[in-house]
């Protein structure tokens, strides 16, 4: 009788599964890498969208046709552009926060619209002239650009 020593290590099998799974994984982060403002704006446009449902069914008090219309331009226009990653965080960063509970009242749904003005202020004359919010959630590149253009006054 011939007896077999016991096979150490791992099959291959067992190998080669793994190192399918590490290029996988590596395929993965790099095409998350290589796509990100792509994923970036799919997701944002996703929230915005969902946002115009939101409000119809919750806030009774906004006018639907005209957040509708500030929306569909917002989505118009930040699709036509490249993301600049700093001020778009400094824009969205209460974003997800105002649509996670899927209700948007009647403040927030204020808060949002200005949000997509202060982007972009050309959609300042979508949106009501009654009862927006005065301040904006401006960064502070917003700000000095804003004073730069005014630099004209100063002579």
């Amino acid at each position: 009788m011939t007896e077999q020593a016991p096979k150490k290590g791992m099959s291959k099998g067992c190998l080669i599964a793994i190192i399918v799974a590490f290029v996988l994984i590596a395929l993965f982060v790099l095409v998350a890498y290589l796509y990100y403002e792509d994923f970036a704006k799919w997701g944002t446009v996703q929230l915005v969208s969902s946002s115009k449902v939101m409000v119809a069914e919750h806030a009774d008090k906004i006018d639907t046709t005209q957040f509708n219309a500030v929306v569909d331009k917002f989505i118009e226009k930040f699709n036509n552009e490249d993301i600049d990653m700093e001020r778009f965080g400094a824009a969205f960063q209460n974003l997800q926060g105002i649509v996670a509970d899927e209700k948007i009242s009647e403040d927030e749904a204020k808060t949002f619209m200005q949000m997509m003005i202060d982007y972009y202020p050309d959609l300042a004359e979508l949106a009501p002239t009654g009862g927006m919010i005065e301040t904006g959630m401006m960064d502070s590149t917003m700000i000095d650009s804003m004073m730069l253009d005014d630099s004209t006054l100063i002579e």
